[in-house]
Order: structure tokens, then C-alpha cells, then sequence
């Protein structure tokens, strides 16, 4: 069985074999059983047993995604959130890991936007985000301009979420 620290982006799995067996164990559950509660104890086990153990964490929080209730989307929303602040370079991991990271804390606000039914999450959540990035650019003006292509694009269903938090600004 393949796993994605075998391609460079994640980092090693851990060197506690019990970690590295129970991880297995709870990826095997999660992909080919589709058990994501007894996933998710066995991802909470490999972390426990190493609280190093990255995988481990990401898969605990892709398990409580996978769930799907209001509970464990919270709970994963959290984790994705802790996970993000890893940080990124030599004494932290790969720019493409962040990227899924944070890739799948959006996905996990998004899942948690529609069982809420709550745009104040995704806003709050936005705007935490956009300050934790400590942009000091000033935004001017004319880099504001929306064309009317743009608008118009933001009408389509698909684009739902951004056209509702542009409606509450």
C-alpha cells in the first residue's frame, strides 16, 4: 500500500511502529471500510501513541469530515485550524503539505457552512484568516474594480458562497 509520505510532500511517517500500525489500521477503515467513528479512534490512537505523528492528525480530522455531523465537522474545523499553524519551511513542512492543509480547512468551513446553515462561520472565519496573514499591503482603489464579467460570474450557483459573503460586506 502506497501512502502520501512515500512522495515526498509529507513528511516521514513516524518511527513508533505501534503509531505506524494503528495509523494503517484506521486508513484501511476510512478507505476500504468506510468506517470514518472507528477511522477516526484509530487516527486518535497513532497520535496518541506520538503526538508528532502528522498523517495521524490529518487523518483524524479527514475522518470527523467524513462523519459528517455538526459535531465532528466542528471538531475537524478545529484540528484544520491547529494544523495550519505548523510552520512551513526547513524546521516545518512542505509548502505543497500547507497547501492540502488549508485546502481541507475550507472544504471542512464549507461542509460546516452547510450544516449550519450559518454564513457569519465562513465569515468570521475569513476574516481571522485574512488578519492571521499579516498582508501590510494597502489595498488601493483601482485594484478593487470588478468587471462585469467578474459580477456575473459570481452569480452562477457554483459560486454561491463567494457571492453571499460579497452581498454581506
Amino acid at each position: 500500500m502506497l501512502f502520501r509520505s512515500d512522495d515526498g510532500i509529507w513528511p516521514p511517517h513516524s518511527s513508533n511502529t505501534k503509531a505506524v500500525d494503528a495509523y494503517r489500521e484506521a486508513h484501511r477503515m476510512l478507505y476500504e471500510g468506510l468506517d470514518p467513528v472507528a477511522a477516526a479512534r484509530h487516527y486518535e490512537h497513532a497520535a496518541n501513541i506520538d503526538s508528532g505523528y502528522l498523517q495521524a492528525w490529518v487523518g483524524l480530522a479527514l475522518a470527523w469530515t467524513a462523519m459528517g455531523t455538526p459535531d465532528s465537522i466542528a471538531n475537524a474545523v478545529e484540528l484544520w485550524r491547529a494544523l495550519a499553524d505548523i510552520p512551513v519551511g526547513l524546521d516545518g513542512i512542505s509548502n505543497r503539505c500547507m497547501s492540502i492543509l488549508l485546502q481541507n480547512l475550507a472544504y471542512t468551513l464549507y461542509q460546516q457552512f452547510l450544516y449550519t446553515d450559518n454564513l457569519q462561520v465562513l465569515s468570521e472565519s475569513a476574516d481571522s484568516y485574512r488578519e492571521s496573514l499579516s498582508l501590510d499591503a494597502e489595498i488601493r482603489p483601482e485594484l478593487c474594480y470588478r468587471s462585469e464579467e467578474h459580477t456575473s460570474e459570481l452569480q452562477s450557483p457554483c459560486n454561491l458562497v463567494c457571492r453571499l459573503l460579497l452581498e454581506k460586506k
